[in-house]
């Protein structure tokens, strides 16, 4: 009996923490809505760097941004919207601070619920929550502290793109 309640407890938990990824992520990350063509991006985020990259689309748009992010502290950080095979945006990331690694993914747990396991690969340990129905996030940070590179990514979970 005990181990049906916790099964329950757990899938409450889980399904809590999917809607509120879902909630806060599907339709955009601030005020940048899924899809957003890049001539839109630059009308409404101007005085970014557009570069080529390893996204579907082949390339990204760079901007400076130091807005606090769970009440984290951003100074001197960039977000980049990554472009898809059709030139709209379908993942975004948000620098953060290395030394705040600890804390984001404290926050990131306590708003959404546990991560999936880590995976290292090349230089970098990721944690990625299960996908909601619409929007996926995810933390990308360096191995090695020195220099150290740490990310949030949120991406749509759509299959038309």
């Amino acid at each position: 009996m005990r181990i049906i309640a916790l099964a329950c407890l757990l899938l409450a938990l889980s399904t809590s923490a999917f809607a509120g990824v879902d909630d806060e992520f599907a339709a955009g990350v601030r005020g940048v809505p899924w899809r957003m063509t890049l001539d839109e991006l630059i009308a409404v985020r101007p005085g970014g760097d557009h570069y080529f990259s390893t996204a579907l689309g082949e390339h990204c748009y760079i901007v400076a941004d130091d807005e606090p992010l769970y009440g984290i502290p951003r100074p001197a950080m960039r977000m980049q919207y990554h472009f898809g095979k059709d030139n709209r945006v379908t993942s975004i990331a948000i620098g953060v601070p290395y030394e705040r690694r600890e804390q984001l993914l404290s926050e990131l747990l306590l708003s959404f619920g546990p991560y999936r396991k880590p995976r290292v690969y090349g230089t970098a340990i990721y944690y990625d929550w299960p996908p909601a129905r619409r929007a996926q996030i995810g933390v990308r940070a360096s191995r090695d502290p020195q220099n150290g590179i740490l990310e949030l990514w949120i991406r749509v979970v759509d299959t038309r793109l």
